[in-house]
């Protein structure tokens, strides 16, 4: 399926997003690699991320994270749920029927 979502961010938070799709940290690391070592240092799952809805100006999303004992559903902007998801090889979800209104086709 060719079919995603577009949408606008900062010069910063894209390229933590291009760092994390490439599995590089740059000179220092930056939140999204801290964020990365303190959930693999505290044995905390990434369950996903999963963008959910849109509004007149802004994507959601969540973050799911699990410690073995409690799941805990974080909401985070999208571009840093993303960021985060592909430092952590987590899955990204969308939801269907915003996909459905929202998405344009990528392949064409």
């Amino acid at each position: 399926n060719c079919t995603g979502l577009v949408a606008t961010t900062t010069k910063e938070r894209a390229d933590a997003i291009t760092l994390g799709i490439e599995g590089r940290v740059d000179k220092r690391p930056n939140a999204y690699d801290t964020v990365r070592d303190i959930v693999n240092s505290y044995n905390i799952t990434v369950e996903g991320v999963f963008i959910t809805s849109r509004d007149d100006d802004y994507y959601y999303s969540d973050i799911v994270l699990n410690d073995g004992r409690k799941i805990l559903r974080l909401d985070a902007m999208p571009s840093d749920a993303i960021a985060i998801a592909l430092r952590t090889g987590s899955k990204i979800y969308i939801n269907k029927n915003l996909l459905e209104e929202e998405g344009i086709d990528l392949c064409n």
